[in-house]
């Protein structure tokens, strides 16, 4: 009986060690979650195009408005995922949510709008395809200047906080889809 007793007390405080343990504050797995499910996936995806606008005008800028293309539709593809995760658990989340999307939202059309512009261009030549990648351009000049979600997010202390200390988290330095080099 007294062995029934033991047994059960060194259990009582096994269990008692395991529900003391510190558990990390849910917007940390939130954050984890946010870069291994709707960061990570976007990484690399999109390479940038080689072109020669001297030999190959027509076909440069069909190799631009596909980069662009792939560009917007990783973004439409963030936002997606982002919206999947809801928002974060912590005080303000659905604020910090809204003006990530936001912004998100406001990059995506800036550079679906230089794909279209670049698209929509009449290219003959060499002199045109850069007449047309400088209107293009200007329309993804919003792009060169976003820095992704979790910067944005970042801006909730707890948020930033969480992106600090979750392990997906750690290895990027930036989440909007940069461009990769081909070759």
């Amino acid at each position: 009986m007294a062995a029934g007793i033991a047994l059960v007390a060194a259990a009582g405080i096994s269990m008692t060690a395991c529900s003391s343990e510190k558990k990390d504050p849910p917007e940390y797995a939130w954050a984890d979650s946010v870069c291994e499910t709707v960061v990570q996936p976007s990484s690399g995806k999109v390479q940038l195009p080689q072109v020669d606008p001297k030999k190959e005008p027509k076909e440069s800028q069909q190799r631009v408005v596909a980069f662009l293309d792939g560009i917007s539709a990783e973004l439409l593809a963030q936002k997606t995922r982002l919206k999947q995760e809801g928002a974060p658990p912590v005080d303000g989340g659905q604020q910090s949510l809204d003006e990530a999307l936001k912004n998100l939202d406001g990059t995506q059309a800036a550079v679906k709008d230089a794909a279209d512009d670049m698209r929509n261009a009449k290219v003959t030549d060499e002199k045109s395809y850069f007449t047309a990648a400088t209107g293009a351009g200007q329309a993804f000049a919003k792009f060169s200047t976003y820095k992704g979600l979790t910067d944005d997010l970042r801006k909730n202390p707890k948020l930033n906080t969480a992106f600090d200390k979750a392990d997906a988290c750690k290895s990027l330095s930036s989440d909007a889809p940069a461009p990769a080099t081909s070759g």
